[in-house]
């Protein structure tokens, strides 16, 4: 909780930061950027419905919905927001699908095919929320509205791919593809790194696999540049707050990759002069 609340106070604070600036450029008549966030989801279980309507609700109140791979240029003054699902759980199909056809929302389900209609063998902790649920099968992956949705790929066994030498990266990469575009029919364009990790390698391996866009799990400055290979996401839940929703929403949580970067070096810090005081004794 204390966590939880430590990134909302920051979020806060830089939000305001950022309107702050909003403003003054507003007074010399500067035109703003059109920003771009991406939301992820996981889970949508049956407590959830009524919350993920409300945020629903917010999402075409506050930005202009589109698709993950959206192209077109950005217009001034607007804030885009494409909303993602990793894992593809059958669950989404009841309590999550059905409020974005309702309102003609795009969205897009990222699926480890090695668990189609299973339930999720990558999670190994049996205290996981999501330990009993089960991936759809290939059946209700064909059901989806195509014209709304977005299949990608999220790998085919859900791997840390940055453990894994270059002959599974690129299998995991290139047969996940192709067993997805069997069952949907369509050219599968889009990756979710599972658990968001990657490298400059990964990330060259995946160009080469045919993939035209690709998303980690940390999210990215609003106004970065949309039509890039590699695109941010921030992690959402129908149980977040409503004021920490709408600011994940808004892309006030573009802070934390810089967060992670400076503990990361932090770390290496005191490793070096801990050990460093080990040789001298």
């Amino acid at each position: 909780m204390i966590n939880r609340l430590t990134k909302l106070f920051i979020s806060l604070t830089y939000y305001l930061f950022l309107r702050c600036c909003c403003f003054f450029l507003g007074i010399v008549k500067k035109k703003l950027p059109g920003t771009f966030v991406v939301l992820c989801y996981h889970e949508i279980v049956p407590e959830h419905p009524e919350k993920f309507a409300n945020q629903v609700k917010e999402v075409i109140r506050i930005t202009k919905p589109v698709n993950a791979d959206y192209k077109e240029p950005l217009q001034r003054g607007k804030h885009y927001v494409a909303i993602t699902f990793d894992d593809g759980f059958q669950c989404l199909l009841e309590n999550a699908f059905p409020e974005l056809y309702r309102y003609r929302i795009p969205f897009t389900v990222f699926i480890p095919t090695a668990f189609i209609g299973q339930s999720p063998g990558w999670i190994t902790d049996e205290k996981n929320k999501n330990r009993n649920e089960f991936v759809m099968t290939s059946e209700q992956i064909k059901t989806i509205q195509e014209n709304l949705v977005t299949v990608g790929s999220h790998c085919v066994t859900h791997p840390h791919l940055t453990l894994m030498k270059e002959s599974e990266v690129r299998k995991e990469l290139i047969e996940s593809r192709n067993n997805l575009k069997d069952i949907w029919s369509s050219e599968i364009k889009l990756l979710a790194f599972p658990y968001g990790e990657y490298n400059e390698k990964i990330l060259e391996w995946a160009k080469q696999a045919g993939y035209k866009r690709v998303f980690s799990g940390l999210p990215t400055a609003p106004f970065s540049k949309k039509d890039g290979f590699l695109s941010g996401r921030i992690d959402v839940s129908p149980d977040d707050w409503l004021i920490e929703f709408r600011l994940k929403l808004m892309g006030a949580y573009t802070w934390l990759p810089l967060a992670v970067t400076l503990k990361s070096k932090l770390r290496k810090s005191l490793r070096y002069f801990m050990d460093s005081g080990k040789s001298k004794k």
